[in-house]
């Protein structure tokens, strides 16, 4: 697995810390997966670690994505 260097982590942190309060469920899963999907191989987990939002949450959130988009 590629890792996400620490200051992308961080920079995660921060926007998902400016963005939660006003995102419902949905949009937390969908802005994860979309940020994660950013980074490519490696970006679920630093999704994860940035956020404490479960892989699951994310991965649901990619399927999300491609569903909508074909």
């Amino acid at each position: 697995m590629k890792a996400v260097p620490t200051k992308s982590i961080l920079d995660i942190e921060k926007k998902y810390k400016e963005l939660s309060p006003i995102l419902n469920e949905r949009g937390k899963r969908i802005w994860a997966a979309t940020e994660a999907a950013s980074y490519g191989k490696g970006g679920v987990t630093a999704v994860h670690r940035a956020t404490g939002l479960s892989r699951n949450t994310i991965y649901s959130g990619l399927k999300e994505i491609k569903r909508t988009t074909i």
